[in-house]
């Protein structure tokens, strides 16, 4: 009877073993998977979170290169982002509505990182904090700048979709080179103020190619509303002035929109949240 008890002993221990093991060994694979799951969709994150963060460097590249080629100096740059006519440059890179769509994906994003990143280092979350803040702020300031740009400028996104279309550099660059294959030397040798300029045929006449610029966009616009506040015309007056209606603290207050839109501090905000993202995608 002892025997027969201490088989059956070692047959349930066997048995509890073995049963032990297949457990540990389906726990580990499900956690092995569910790592990988995370792995996947952290890697899903940072691809968006990159593409996006590429979109808003581009974006911010194109408009300091083209202040840049049409300023000379930091305090003659300084003075430029103040005065209305770097508005067509700032619309047409930073301040639009596919602008702020990018940046409403980029929150997304990052919060999503934050969440599934509890392993990151306490530095490098802080950091991931910091840059949602940073973005948060961007975007009421992209906001608030496309509501009184769109004020002033009816249909401006609109338009600048269209105008998009019309001058993108390869729909021009691929027209010129069919009626004109050798038009590309020529483009690079040309000593343009205007950095980003490109070639497009005008509508109604694709035989004929010009130079187009968001300043000769934009520029009928902005002098027509300057013309109709008698300001135009007048080299003291570099700003169109506005009275504010839609925001609670500052209704009535009489205000400038270049000071408005703040390009410089815009600028800056953009650099820190691109070295923001840079350091906790490490």
């Amino acid at each position: 009877m002892n025997m027969i008890m201490l088989i059956v002993a070692i047959i349930t221990m066997i048995v509890t073993c073995v049963s032990t093991g297949i457990a540990v060994y389906q726990l580990r694979k499900l956690n092995i998977e569910k790592n990988n799951v995370n792995i996947n969709i952290k890697k899903l994150y940072i691809q968006k979170i990159q593409i996006n963060t590429k979109y808003i460097e581009d974006n911010l590249l194109r408009f300091e290169k083209s202040i840049e080629s049409i300023t000379k100096g930091k305090e003659d740059k300084e003075k430029y982002l103040l005065n209305i006519d770097c508005l067509a440059y700032y619309i047409t890179s930073i301040n639009n509505e596919s602008f702020e769509e990018v940046l409403k994906a980029l929150i997304e994003d990052t919060e999503d990182f934050i969440k599934i990143s509890t392993e990151k280092q306490t530095h490098q979350l802080n950091k991931a904090f910091k840059l949602h803040c940073e973005l948060k702020t961007l975007l009421s300031k992209i906001e608030n700048g496309n509501y009184v740009i769109s004020i002033m400028f009816k249909d401006f996104d609109k338009a600048l979709q269209e105008d998009y279309k019309r001058i993108s550099f390869s729909e021009g660059v691929s027209i010129s080179l069919i009626q004109y294959p050798n038009i590309l030397n020529f483009y690079k040798k040309i000593n343009s103020r205007f950095t980003y300029n490109v070639l497009y045929h005008p509508p109604g006449n694709p035989s004929i190619l010009t130079f187009a610029t968001p300043k000769m966009y934009y520029g009928k616009q902005i002098s027509a509303i300057k013309e109709s506040l008698g300001i135009y015309g007048d080299r003291e007056i570099q700003d169109i002035p506005y009275i504010s209606i839609n925001e609670v603290s500052e209704k009535g207050d009489f205000k400038l929109l270049m000071q408005s839109l703040n390009i410089d501090e815009t600028i800056k905000l953009l650099n820190s949240i691109i070295k923001n993202i840079n350091f906790m995608l490490k």
